[in-house]
């Protein structure tokens, strides 16, 4: 890969037979600069990926690791998420019954 330290590979897997690919994944895990790859190639993803960089809300998000890692991460942060959500529809519902308790009892201690 010469003396270049920076390199941008758009879909760099397609049209490669396996041994070809594999070569492509030997060089770019020696290769001692930065590479950015725009790919649908999960495997190839997962086997030379140190960083995933995802677009996020109109912003970018940095994961450390390779892809395989990047979707534990993503399904765990999904679950969380889940539950989050699920523990805030409790508490608003316990908070609403709590109101309509104190409601009722204020409407007792009224008459």
């Amino acid at each position: 890969l010469g003396a270049n330290n920076f390199l941008i590979l758009d879909e760099p897997t397609n049209h490669l037979d396996i041994p070809a690919k594999e070569t492509l994944e030997d060089a770019l895990k020696h290769f001692d600069g930065t590479v950015i790859v725009v790919s649908h190639d999960r495997y190839f993803i997962s086997q030379v990926a140190t960083k995933i960089v995802e677009i996020q809300d109109g912003q970018l998000v940095l994961y450390h690791g390779n892809y395989n890692y990047y979707l534990e991460l993503k399904e765990k942060q999904k679950l969380k998420n889940l539950a989050d959500k699920e523990a805030a529809e409790k508490a608003a519902k316990d908070a609403e019954k709590k109101a309509k308790m104190i409601a009722k009892e204020k409407a007792k201690a009224g008459k």
